[in-house]
């Protein structure tokens, strides 16, 4: 039977079934109580993810996550330190550094640690190293400590392109084309051990082990981990008040596993051209422009002008997004490109989806959240 022929509550328990999820819908509109948190600070982006356009008719207006968002580290506590610039990827977890920028530790040293690796499907990258334990302080333009987090880091001592990598058995090798391991990457998503990322674990994500804010050690019970990713930056640690208009949605854990902070994505409902919506994963990827739709019964290509895009979270229920539109490469606030192709129900965004919404992540609750940003960009004539 055609799956787009099955009502939209069995598709859903279909999709989360093939996902190793019980077939339960996620609640959505339930509001977390955040009272008891008072610890936060934002970690600003560095200003290049902003770009002022001019718009046919003369005006002009500044579009927001043109680039990919990045941020200002020093490896280690020292002041005098060198400042890299790392993007930032909600689409992988874990920080990835050149095995040679590691602090602390001899190569000798580093070799004997765990080893590692994580693939990036987007690039058919594959980088293999050590996880290592490091200090990463995050600091303002004005080279100001504003953060510190401490945690396991992937020193990488080779890379790889590999166009045939098979993310199911994720193996730290394949046959490729070898590329310079210079990677400054800090990836900050949430339920992407499945994608050739299995040693994703939530304490290898930055933005969960932060130990001090401005110097001071943060006081336990105070700090509810998560973020809300704004056009300025991360909002680290969610309160009350910089919670409040947000709804949210309950995540599920993820398969298997008990490890604390560990769910999986959220789920959404997918259609194209007006079809019946398809029940699947959803991602909000910081890392690319464009958007990826994966559909069981679509063919393979490039949505044109005109053609329409609807995709709502959760997968069931009451909305708590719903991200539609016709195809207008005119409108700002719509991916660069919209690819389709045949493979089980999947929707990652790409970055423009924080045009229209900030998002907001409780890694402690299990839950995702999202506001409307207002006024949204206006769409360009």
């Amino acid at each position: 039977m055609s799956l787009l022929s099955r009502s939209p509550r069995r598709l859903l328990a279909g999709a989360l079934i093939a996902m190793g999820l019980a077939p339960v819908a996620q609640a959505a509109g339930s509001t977390p109580d955040y009272s008891a948190y008072t610890t936060t600070v934002l970690i600003p982006f560095i200003p290049s993810i902003t770009q002022m356009v001019t718009n046919p008719d003369g005006t002009k207006q500044l579009d927001k996550f043109v680039n990919a968002p990045s941020f200002h580290v020093r490896i280690g506590t020292k002041a005098d330190a060198k400042v890299h610039t790392m993007d930032m990827d909600t689409g992988s977890t874990g920080v990835m550094l050149p095995i040679g920028e590691i602090v602390g530790y001899t190569r000798d040293q580093v070799v004997k640690m765990e080893k590692g690796w994580e693939f990036l499907s987007s690039d058919n990258l594959l980088s293999v190293g050590y996880w290592v334990p490091q200090d990463l302080v995050f600091v303002d333009k004005d080279k100001n400590p504003v953060a510190m987090a401490h945690l396991r880091v992937l020193a990488v001592e080779k890379q790889t392109k590999c166009s045939s990598y098979d993310e199911q058995k994720a193996l730290p090798d394949c046959e490729g084309e070898p590329r310079p391991p210079y990677p400054h990457y800090m990836g900050v998503g949430f339920g992407r051990r499945y994608d050739g990322q299995p040693q994703g674990f939530p304490d290898r994500n930055a933005l969960l082990s932060i130990v001090s804010i401005k110097g001071k050690p943060v006081q336990p019970g105070t700090m509810r981990a998560g973020y809300i990713i704004t056009a300025d930056g991360m909002r680290l640690g969610l309160t009350q008040d910089n919670t409040a208009g947000f709804t949210f949605s309950q995540l599920n854990p993820y398969q298997g596993s008990t490890l604390p902070r560990d769910w999986a994505q959220v789920t959404a409902c997918v259609s194209v051209k007006g079809q019946e919506c398809v029940a699947g994963n959803a991602l909000i990827d910081t890392g690319i422009a464009q958007m990826y739709l994966n559909l069981p019964q679509a063919k393979a290509e490039t949505l044109g002008k005109g053609d329409a895009v609807n995709i709502r979270i959760p997968a069931t229920g009451m909305p708590i997004a719903t991200y539609a539109f016709t195809v207008n490469p005119q409108d700002p606030l719509q991916p660069s490109a919209v690819y389709v192709h045949q493979r089980p129900a999947f929707a990652n965004t790409g970055r423009h989806f924080l045009r229209s919404y900030q998002v907001a992540f409780d890694a402690d609750g299990g839950y995702f959240g999202v506001w409307p940003n207002q006024p949204p960009s206006r769409p360009r004539p």
